[in-house]
């Protein structure tokens, strides 16, 4: 509607995907600079709420656009949050500052099909991102992010060039592991269409594991996904996992090579397992059985060798009744 010079648009909007949801409804102004004018003008959107399946709701999130010959402005989140230009040459900058839990400047050029944008000075307190997360059974206590990227080329085939550093790692995995998973250093390099993380050591009380991990991708889907887990020096890591259908605590060893690609999940190596308390209950989420059983085409493939010491005990349905 146009009232007073002003363009206003009142939209009941909802987008509901599998891991985002933004809901209605949608506001929004637009103000021409001269009357009758549209050439040079403001507006602004806001959206009510932008919730997801992995992180705490954002409310009232605006934007602000303003136009002026060869360019636009525009101005996001409380106390401009981002704020950055696009040119008509295609030439922008964009800048996220101020209490937003990952901070950076983006440079370069969007022009025909093809893109150059470089991410530099990019830092992030990780204990302060996990806790804008609602994932369960995991929490990052401690670290820091930093880093350069470069992302460009085609944009249905692009290219990444650059690294991030985490450094101080400290995560929790409540229903897997008793302790606390740590590291010093962790190093991703991209190149190309592949990103590697080499050469990590892990710990877990006073548990060693070796860590390494490589990515590809076709365009912009998975293409494959590698990682080698090993405990290293003769230590074992202690697991107590607590699952739908079993709790397990144990002590364990393992040599571990993963493969997984769109159509595949290849795992091999070798695992011992001591001082195994194992306590089945096989009783599944009721939720789960209702839905129908979905068909996969991942083709898995094991090549485990699984020791398990003496004395391991097992019970079912409680610890009450050993097996």
């Amino acid at each position: 509607r146009l009232k007073d010079n002003l363009f206003e648009v009142i939209w009941d909007f909802v987008l509901d995907t599998d891991g985002l949801k933004v809901s209605t409804p949608l506001s929004g102004t637009l103000v021409p600079f001269i009357p009758g004018d549209i050439k040079n003008f403001m507006a602004e959107v806001t959206l009510e709420k932008i919730e997801s399946s992995f992180a705490k709701p954002i409310e009232k999130f605006s934007v602000k656009a303003i136009r002026t010959p060869g360019r636009f402005d525009f101005i996001g989140g409380k106390n401009e949050l981002i704020k950055g230009y696009l040119l008509d040459s295609g030439d922008l900058y964009a800048s996220v500052t101020g209490d937003f839990p990952i901070l950076f400047a983006a440079s370069g050029s969007i022009k025909q099909k093809q893109f150059n944008i470089n991410f530099s000075n990019i830092q992030a307190d990780l204990h302060s991102i996990s806790k804008n997360l609602t994932i369960e059974d995991f929490q990052l206590k401690s670290g820091t992010l930093s880093g350069n990227f470069y992302l460009g080329g085609l944009f249905f085939d692009p290219e990444f060039e650059g690294f991030l550093d985490i450094k101080d790692l400290v995560v929790s995995l409540g229903n897997f592991l008793p302790n606390d998973l740590s590291t010093k250093n962790i190093k991703l390099v991209a190149n190309d269409d592949s990103f590697k993380i080499e050469n990590v050591l892990l710990t877990s009380g006073k548990a060693q594991v070796g860590f390494a991990a490589s990515l590809s991708l076709d365009r912009w889907m998975l293409e494959e996904l590698k990682v080698h887990l090993q405990t290293l020096n003769k230590t074992l890591l202690p697991v107590d996992c607590k699952l739908p259908i079993m709790n397990l605590i144990a002590n364990l060893n393992f040599n571990l090579e993963m493969a997984f690609s769109p159509d595949l999940l290849d795992l091999r190596g070798n695992v011992d397992v001591q001082d195994t308390i194992l306590s089945l209950t096989l009783a599944g989420n009721d939720n789960d059985s209702e839905k129908e059983s979905k068909k996969s085409n991942l083709e898995v493939v094991m090549d485990l060798i699984v020791n398990i010491a003496p004395k391991s005990k097992i019970f079912y349905p409680n610890q009450e009744n050993p097996i």
